[in-house]
């Protein structure tokens, strides 16, 4: 029997293939330790005011800012613990998922599952799906956006132009990065505009969500712009930190990504030229069509936001929307073509080749982006066994710890600890605990204290002072 033969009802198959990277992300959203991001995230903005929030009042590129407003939400219904504040993040992964299935179904038909497992089983993509961070939901809006725009084409109603667009806007909303997102949908619908006898009904939808935007946004990433908070990427070029970052990542840093990094050039190469043809041909009415126009807007996108506004060109996870974009596109470009049975084979050899890497990089103890931060609840919970309950003191610590020391100091009620900034080492006072990262022991090495634990997960060293 072939593959070709089995019947399922392809949204039961979804959910089916679905299960175990569901389970494996909630694991880890209950398992895995809170890292700076989240902290930070959590203490700085979801647990400020919603004006504060929304105004981004303390500006930092770490406030997504309805990512931020829906974990304030749901601290208040459900509790501060790991799993609780991840909510909105696991959220974010069942609506991607959602979107997935109907843009592979709209674009591949019997083939859905080969690009839905290509992209649902991307390990760099699940560590973001529990993580308590504006990604997930950005990527789930971005895929909706890109169902919506295709559903636009086909039905030429401007009810599509609003959702499209609307949800390209909360994509912004929930990471600022996705901005690119937005100003590529929006000049797909301009496109579509020049290629409609309804053009000026798409007017209303395209004039209007860019209002909102701009009322929404505008004044939180000026007040980035002013604190030059948008600091976070490369100078090297598109290829150096955008293309060969994500290739590693999406390696799970376990295999050198020079030549998946080459690969993905060539997709982009390839995928402009056949994006091209098909408006010449006039058969840009598909699915897979969209998801490359976006794919190559974004990608042209950041490179002249780097060359004319100055931003570092885009990282790991500030390029993460792109991998998903990128393997739909190489879905788009094999299988426009007929060569059964071929097809089939070419498919499972995608599959195949996404659960392995999955299935090599599966871990339960870190998230690959902040792996440093892998042992920060255990070391503060050591610190709270031995600590005397008399006087309050500082722990001496490597530069960025101060968010997760912070929030678990808040979670465990380990009172005695003070609050802690930026210091380094023992500047802040007395210090009879230090927790340092490999590279800044030697700040101890002339000081009586003796190793309490090694941590070889985060690469991590908790000292205690005394002989």
């Amino acid at each position: 029997m072939r593959i070709s033969d089995i019947h399922i009802r392809p949204s039961y198959a979804a959910i089916l293939v679905s299960i175990p990277v569901l389970f494996y992300v909630h694991y880890r959203a209950a398992a895995l330790a809170f890292t700076y991001d989240e902290c930070w995230t959590f203490l700085g903005y979801a647990s400020a005011d919603v004006w504060s929030i929304v105004t981004n009042h303390y500006p930092a590129a770490n406030n997504h800012v309805l990512h931020s407003l829906m974990m304030k939400l749901s601290a208040g219904l459900f509790g501060t613990s790991e799993y609780a504040l991840r909510i909105p993040a696991l959220a974010g992964m069942l609506l991607f998922m959602t979107y997935l299935f109907k843009v592979t179904w709209s674009m591949l038909k019997k083939l859905w599952w080969v690009g839905y497992i290509a992209v649902l089983y991307q390990p760099y993509l699940l560590d973001y799906f529990a993580t308590a961070r504006g990604y997930a939901l950005a990527l789930a809006f971005t895929l909706g956006a890109v169902y919506y725009l295709d559903r636009l084409v086909r039905r030429q109603r401007p009810f599509d132009a609003w959702l499209a667009l609307g949800l390209a806007f909360l994509a912004a909303y929930s990471n600022f990065t996705y901005l690119l997102i937005f100003c590529s949908v929006a000049l797909a619908v301009v496109f579509v505009m020049f290629h409609s006898k309804k053009w000026r009904k798409l007017l209303g939808p395209l004039v209007g969500v860019t209002l909102i935007a701009v009322a929404l946004s505008g004044y939180p990433i000026a007040r980035l712009i002013a604190a030059q908070e948008l600091y976070y990427g490369g100078d090297a070029g598109f290829y150096s930190d955008t293309l060969l970052s994500l290739a590693n990542r999406a390696l799970y840093n376990r295999f050198e990504g020079v030549y998946l990094a080459a690969f993905f050039g060539l997709v982009l190469i390839l995928s402009g030229g056949w994006l091209l043809i098909n408006i010449g041909r006039g058969t840009w009415k598909q699915a897979g069509f969209w998801s490359t126009w976006i794919l190559l807007a974004t990608s042209i996108g950041s490179i002249l936001q780097h060359y004319i506004m100055g931003s570092p060109f885009l990282i790991d996870r500030t390029a993460l929307f792109l991998l998903p974009l990128l393997i739909l596109s190489v879905c788009w470009l094999i299988f426009s073509y007929e060569f059964s049975p071929w097809k089939w084979r070419i498919g499972l050899l995608l599959v195949g080749v996404s659960i392995v890497n999955l299935s090599v990089s599966l871990n339960t103890t870190y998230q690959l982006d902040f792996i440093e931060h892998a042992d920060t609840r255990e070391a503060v919970s050591l610190i709270q066994e031995l600590a005397s309950e008399d006087s309050s003191f500082h722990v001496g610590k490597s530069t960025y710890m101060n968010a997760t020391i912070m929030f678990y100091k808040k979670q465990l009620d380990v009172r005695q600890i003070e609050p802690a900034g930026l210091e380094f080492c023992d500047e802040a006072g007395k210090t009879p605990f230090y927790y340092l990262f490999a590279k800044d022991i030697a700040c101890v090495q002339d000081k009586e204290v003796v190793l309490l634990k090694y941590f070889p997960v985060s690469d991590t060293y908790l000292y205690k002072k005394g002989a």
